[in-house]
């Protein structure tokens, strides 16, 4: 795995190898930070894209905010079949063209325009219409359309389509009813509109019903909040179709006045307004909760990011300068020793890679100024084996002359060792001769011994022999003594077996009788039994008594015989070692005239070195005068070396 990742990594690392590490650390951050930064603004973008969605939400919901309250005058004005006060419409579309301001869409003012050319001379009818396309406008460039939440989308599906819907709806079956109340009758178009209306207000309801539903699942504090007042509505809606189609439709006449219908009628629209009224601050507080979580969000990120950028560039500086420092510590203390100063070290800081080149560093630094230290000391010696070497070749040359005197005096001595070297191995001939016979005698008395040996063997066989056979009489006899002992037994059981026959017997009387008899024969016999069984084992204990009588005598017999054997043994081994001594002396004999042979031969040989080590000793002078004067020349070398080390040992000036 190393080995493949080195090979992977060798461009990389020969790339690096190019810069100063400077340049290494700021290519690394940047390529490390670079990337962390741009990730760091896309998450920040991100979340501010959200604020800003939200908050164009928020501009459009001011402007829906604004047509509310035009939107439920042109309702109650649609319910009384009456135009719309100016008053009204001026100051809504005041504010309504401030809002729109805000907003900043051109087609949300182009559907704005549009109203408010309609708001001028049309019907109710038509306003309501064109108020709902511009609030649909207002919905699809105010980004309320695109919302992604669950809760806000179907909330403000609710507050911009639905809704309204439902309201125009209700609003038409208002107008439908008070024209036929108004009339007191029905006409063919009346029934079918009023009809029409009312049916198809249910499936309004519901669908109103639906979204706020899908609202609920997916944030359950709406249901609090909106809940009760919209079953309210609901109920209230339903029981106004139900009560038209009762009281209008169904019966014969029209049972409702319209003065009744119309108090109803508004009513009902008012809670439909203000329940729409109510969903506005409550899809207010939703987006900015949604933009406080994403400010919240996007500060977070920013602090954590900026942080850890921080803390990143913070880091890569500290081990930037750390890597920097140690590698200047360790390039000034290596300039140092190279410049002399062997006491020189590297201050070690930190636990890194580079404590360990520290130390190895010091570690050489102490053992290059131990070298030198023991090289100075080995020049010294040097210095010293140099002058006792020309000592020495002086006083050689002296003894050399001493010698040349002695090797005379050796040469005569010389002579006169010849001469007793050959009276001793005349001797020597002797004593071997008187060895041999000796070792003659020594031979017969040791084959005397063996056969000695071997008769004791012989007996102490045989004696084993008898010992294993008395062995198994014993045995036998215990077998014997054994099976008496079952006998007496058994005999005894008869006896008793006998006596309890008889017993019985005896309590039998008269027809017993025989049978007493038969058991008073079986206890006699079992009496003898008895009897000579006991008589058997008197005669096996005796039989037994001399057995282990026999078989001691034969045991001591028996190591009487081992003791004579091993006394032959002895016997044997000194006459052995007697013949192996005389053999010795015999053979020493023979050295020895070897000996004094060979020492007559080279006493005359030495003689002839001795001359020999004269010339030497003329050719050692010679030798010793040439070591003199190379003495001197290894002086003058130990006095080069001394003031080289003493230039590499200069340290700091």
């Amino acid at each position: 795995m190393g080995e493949w990742l080195g090979k992977l990594c060798s461009p990389a690392k020969s790339l690096m190898s190019q810069f100063r590490y400077s340049i290494k650390f700021t290519i690394v951050s940047l390529i490390f930070l670079v990337p962390l930064n741009i990730s760091v603004f896309l998450l920040w973008y991100e979340y501010t894209d959200s604020i800003r969605f939200t908050r164009q939400e928020l501009k459009g919901l001011t402007v829906i905010e604004s047509t509310s309250q035009e939107l439920s005058a042109v309702s109650m004005a649609m319910i009384h079949h009456r135009t719309v006060g100016d008053s009204i419409t001026q100051s809504t579309i005041n504010r309504e063209l401030k809002a729109l301001e805000e907003l900043d869409s051109d087609q949300a003012k182009q559907a704005f325009a549009a109203y408010k050319e309609i708001s001028k001379g049309g019907s109710p009818t038509e306003m309501f219409s064109e108020l709902l396309v511009f609030k649909q406008a207002v919905t699809d460039y105010s980004n309320l359309e695109l919302d992604l939440e669950l809760d806000t989308s179907y909330l403000i599906s609710s507050l911009v389509s639905t809704l309204p819907k439902l309201q125009g709806q209700f609003v038409e079956t208002a107008s439908h009813a008070a024209e036929v109340t108004q009339a007191g009758r029905f006409t063919a178009d009346s029934f079918i509109n009023l009809s029409n209306s009312n049916q198809a207000l249910p499936d309004v309801i519901n669908r109103v019903s639906h979204d706020l539903s899908v609202a609920y699942s997916a944030n359950a504090d709406l249901r609090s909040r909106l809940g009760s007042s919209w079953s309210s509505l609901e109920s209230n809606l339903n029981d106004y179709q139900r009560w038209v189609q009762t009281q209008i439709l169904d019966p014969d006449s029209i049972q409702v006045s319209y003065d009744e219908l119309i108090r109803r009628s508004e009513s009902v629209n008012k809670e439909v307004s203000d329940f729409s009224q109510s969903l506005l601050p409550i899809l207010r507080e939703l987006l900015n909760k949604r933009i406080m979580d994403a400010q919240t969000k996007n500060i977070f990120v920013m602090a954590i990011s900026t942080i850890a950028v921080g803390l990143a560039i913070y880091l890569f500086l500290g081990m930037y300068f750390s890597v920097t420092d140690n590698i200047k510590d360790v390039v000034m203390t290596v300039h140092c020793i190279a410049d002399g100063d062997l006491t020189a070290r590297i201050k070690v800081q930190g636990r890194d890679e580079m404590r360990a080149i520290a130390q190895d560093t010091n570690r050489m630094a102490e053992n290059l100024e131990m070298l030198v230290s023991r090289i100075s000391d080995a020049i010294d010696t040097l210095s010293d084996s140099a002058r006792n070497l020309k000592e020495v070749t002086q006083q050689t040359i002296i003894g050399v002359d001493e010698q040349k005197s002695e090797t005379a005096a050796i040469s005569s001595s010389m002579s006169d060792l010849t001469a007793v070297a050959s009276q001793v191995d005349e001797n020597s001939a002797t004593a071997s001769e008187s060895a041999m016979v000796a070792e003659k005698e020594a031979q017969q008395g040791m084959n005397l011994v063996e056969r000695l040996q071997s008769v004791m063997r012989d007996m102490q066989n045989e004696s084993s022999r008898s010992q294993e056979a008395l062995n198994r009489l014993v045995n036998d006899s215990k077998d014997i003594g054994q099976v008496s002992n079952g006998i007496n037994e058994i005999a005894e059981q008869t006896n008793l077996l006998a006596l309890n026959a008889a017993i019985e017997a005896a309590r039998a009387g008269e027809h017993g009788r025989g049978f007493a008899v038969v058991a008073d024969e079986v206890r006699t016999l079992a009496k003898r039994t008895q009897d000579q069984t006991g008589q058997i084992h008197d005669i096996v204990s005796k039989l037994q008594q001399a057995t282990q009588d026999t078989h001691t005598s034969m045991e001591q017999s028996r190591e009487q015989m081992d003791l004579s054997v091993k006394e032959s043994e002895v016997v044997g081994e000194a006459l052995m070692r007697i013949t192996d001594v005389i053999g010795t002396i015999n053979t020493v004999s023979t050295e020895i005239s070897g000996a004094a042979t060979n020492q007559s031969r080279v006493t005359n040989e030495v003689a002839n070195q001795v001359d020999h080590i004269a010339n030497i000793s003329e050719s050692t002078k010679d030798g010793a005068e040439n070591t003199n004067r190379s003495a001197d020349q290894l002086l003058s070398l130990v006095e080069t070396l001394r003031s080289e080390l003493a230039a590499l040992q200069k340290g700091p000036q």
